[in-house]
């Protein structure tokens, strides 16, 4: 009979710990005045987020938390931010916070009710890092999924982009390697290793409007410092998943492309994991230039893979 009532205890007094560690890294009052629109996604974050949030001075106007234990994720938190923008947009909350149901990810709203992209994210607090020297070896860790635009404007400020294959896992893993402080992926996972060793999408939004809050500019404007590139996609079935790195035909028209692009862009080229096609991805500092690299690419896989001609879009 005992049981139920440790569990209890137990979990409230971790979230207790957590967010007296939390509370522990950011000024007092730091949000004073700021109307937050909050959507917990019904999931982990739903009595920490927004608890922190208050104590740091914020209204919480506050979306997905009502758990009962079957509605996690479901039509709610940071992949339908839809509801969120509507509160901005609205005039009912300054920006949108939301988290998925384990609470890792973190997906924004600045105040004109536009979502940032993870992209963004990643390059408003880098850039912000390199500015305070805070950034290790000027150095944020990314996937290959990471925009161009991000590494462009990372190397404009004297910063790189590392990039690992896709997975928070990754990120994690080359940050510990390689003794770096701060990485991510677009879809919404960011490490702060300064303070954890782990996703953590609460973290991420503080650490953001402490930049906010700290430097006086809006997301709106501060989301501005990192110009992402046009991206066109293709998708092209395949009889057979060949192995790229085996075929030298195929390595050198890419190697051909990307010396011809040069710093204007770059392409990614892999296979579905669960699906016989080649994902084709081309971004480029203009849309027309992207589309011609991405034209290229289908070329050169027509010609050297043994493709199914009935190529798809996005």
């Amino acid at each position: 009979p005992s049981c139920p009532v440790a569990v209890e205890r137990s979990e409230a007094e971790a979230a207790e710990t957590y967010c007296q560690f939390i509370l522990g890294h950011f000024r007092p009052e730091m949000l004073n005045g700021l109307v937050l629109a909050v959507d917990t996604a019904n999931g982990a974050t739903c009595g920490t987020t927004p608890r922190v949030l208050r104590e740091l001075g914020a209204e919480v106007v506050q979306l997905g938390h009502e758990p009962d234990g079957m509605n996690i994720n479901d039509g709610v938190g940071s992949e339908c931010p839809g509801m969120i923008a509507q509160l901005v947009t609205g005039g009912h909350a300054q920006l949108g916070l939301a988290h998925d149901g384990d609470g890792d990810r973190l997906v924004v709203c600045d105040e004109s009710g536009s979502v940032i992209e993870g992209d963004e994210v990643l390059g408003i607090i880098g850039l912000s890092w390199i500015r305070e020297a805070r950034l290790a070896q000027n150095t944020l860790v990314g996937t290959v999924q990471c925009n161009a635009g991000l590494e462009a404007s990372l190397k404009r400020a004297g910063g790189r982009l590392l990039r690992t294959s896709v997975g928070d896992r990754s990120v994690t893993r080359r940050m510990f390697l390689d003794g770096l402080n701060f990485g991510g992926e677009p879809s919404g996972h960011f490490v702060l290793r300064d303070y954890l060793g782990t996703g953590d999408g609460l973290l991420a939004a503080l650490q953001l409007l402490e930049i906010r809050h700290r430097s006086g500019i809006s997301l709106v404007e501060l989301r501005k410092e990192i110009t992402l590139f046009p991206q066109s996609q293709r998708n092209i079935r395949v009889r057979e998943k060949l192995p790229l790195d085996e075929l030298p035909d195929f390595q050198a028209g890419v190697d051909a492309i990307l010396r011809e692009l040069g710093d204007n862009g770059r392409v990614l080229v892999r296979y579905s994991g669960t699906e016989p096609k080649i994902r084709l991805l081309a971004e480029a500092c203009s849309s027309t230039l992207a589309q011609q690299v991405l034209d290229s690419l289908t070329g050169l896989a027509r010609a050297t893979l043994n493709t199914i001609d009935n190529d798809e879009g996005k």
